[in-house]
């Protein structure tokens, strides 16, 4: 599933790995007697928001409203893909292997992701869009976000949105440190090109979310001195390649990037860092305001609005209301509780950042229902939350293949 997330859209809006997801329904069907017990309260917690969803469509708002109704089937794709992923995860993968499905997820997300990065990089000498369309969306749509993203001179690579491929390569930074960690060479590499990619991308999610979370995990990933000095070491001088390298500096977007280090002051900082969606008299304030006078307690339904959301929280309001954001609550609530409890230091640390990304990622993207990316988040977060429940330390590996 993991491998499928980086798949291109197959026909009509369905993507290589909803195929995958969707094709896991029957065999799931015939081996929910291996769910484990624990499972049932993160499925119930998702559900519930599905619940709270379906009400809004039996019974639907009908009142004057800015936007039109959206697609229900692609809400409901949205919302049910989260159960499908976590039941294939656990009626599939035992408890005690889940440690080494996640050392085989990791491997794939951080060399898939940095192979995107590569194909970004690319991207801004010669043009890929041919290649790429079948990634990005629909063939008949005319013109995707990553198309009027690549006019701005950001680069996603087979994502199609810059907030997306953002997330992506958040978290594949923290699983590439716990992935390779005893292999230093290859992971400050692959942590180089998953750089290189957040910032061709010029993805706030990134440089606001992933980018402080990976460097903070380098810094109490091994707490020697002569490590934490070169790490400093090693972002002065990266920072030093960036500002003067002849790529950066004829790269298209490099402007736009430089620009978000220097916000105006005639704009808060909320405004300037959401570009325009929050902070004021914006967007998200109208669908908001809307919400909470028309449908405030269930939302519109699973179908939502014809309108950007651009955060998991507003995404969240509008499909079902205050009592389905209680349940996303509940969701992140008992992630971290799970995560938290892990008792091998270096998957705690992994989960920790993780979780940090997901949370911080949510306030820009719909983290937890985007798209490819959000089906990586719910394998992560499924492996985890098993890893949690493995009672016994001595079943977790310290970062070995045999995990």
């Amino acid at each position: 599933m993991c491998l499928a997330a980086f798949g291109p859209y197959l026909v009509g809006s369905m993507r290589t790995e909803q195929l995958v997801v969707y094709a896991m329904v029957f065999p799931v069907f015939f081996t929910l007697r291996r769910l484990p017990r624990w499972a049932f309260r993160h499925l119930l917690a998702w559900l519930w928001i599905v619940l709270v969803a379906t009400i809004g469509v039996l019974f639907p708002y009908t009142g004057p409203q800015p936007w039109e109704v959206g697609s229900k089937l692609a809400g409901y794709d949205n919302l049910l893909l989260p159960l499908m992923v976590m039941l294939s995860v656990w009626c599939f993968v035992p408890a005690d292997g889940a440690g080494r499905a996640l050392w085989a997820c990791a491997r794939v997300v951080s060399l898939a992701s940095a192979a995107n990065a590569i194909i970004a990089a690319l991207s801004t000498v010669m043009s890929l869009t041919g290649l790429l369309r079948p990634f990005w969306a629909r063939v008949d749509i005319l013109e995707t976000v990553a198309d009027r993203a690549e006019t701005m001179g950001r680069y996603t690579g087979i994502f199609g949105q810059p907030a997306e491929a953002g997330l992506m390569y958040s978290v594949a930074a923290v699983l590439t440190i716990w992935r390779f960690a005893r292999r230093p060479a290859l992971m400050y590499l692959l942590l180089s090109i998953l750089t290189v990619g957040g910032l061709l991308s010029v993805s706030k999610v990134f440089l606001l979310v992933g980018l402080p979370v990976t460097v903070a995990l380098l810094w109490v990933w091994n707490g020697r001195v002569s490590t934490r000095v070169s790490l400093v070491l090693v972002l002065l001088l990266a920072w030093s390649v960036v500002g003067t390298s002849s790529f950066f500096r004829t790269w298209t977007g490099f402007g736009y990037l430089t620009r978000l280090l220097k916000p105006p002051d005639d704009v808060s900082f909320m405004r300037f860092y959401s570009a325009g969606r929050w902070g004021g008299d914006t967007h998200m304030s109208d669908l908001l305001s809307f919400i909470f006078d028309a449908s405030p307690w269930i939302g519109v339904g699973a179908g939502g609005l014809q309108t950007a959301f651009d955060a998991q929280w507003a995404e969240m309001l509008v499909l079902s209301g205050l009592f389905g954001t209680l349940g996303l609550i509940v969701v992140l609530i008992l992630l971290f509780n799970r995560t938290s409890r892990i008792s091998d230091r270096e998957v705690r640390l992994l989960g920790r950042a993780f979780f940090v990304v997901v949370l911080g990622g949510s306030l820009g993207i719909t983290s937890l229902t985007a798209n490819r990316t959000a089906t990586v988040v719910w394998i992560v977060a499924t492996l985890l939350i098993s890893i949690s429940h493995v009672s016994s330390e001595s079943t977790l590996s310290k970062g070995s293949p045999n995990m």
